[in-house]
């Protein structure tokens, strides 16, 4: 998410909150500085919007579905 061409377009809220609205099930962040502010506004979002608390669920159900699938 920190790369440069990402960043030069937007903010890193802004680009993983349209990954997720795009079907990104997960959002890889490679500085650590990063992480409160996206949380604080991926968090935000889906308090707010129920379109996207939905599509964040969708993510985490196929998130545990690959984990559960790999204890196998």
């Amino acid at each position: 998410m920190e790369a440069r061409a990402v960043l030069a377009r937007s903010s890193i809220q802004d680009a993983a909150e349209r990954s997720i609205r795009a079907g990104a099930d997960l959002l890889l962040l490679s500085g650590s500085g990063d992480y409160p502010a996206v949380y604080s506004r991926l968090l935000t979002r889906a308090r707010s919007d129920s379109a996207f608390r939905a599509r964040v669920a969708q993510a985490y159900a196929r998130v545990r579905a690959l984990k559960d699938g790999l204890k196998k």
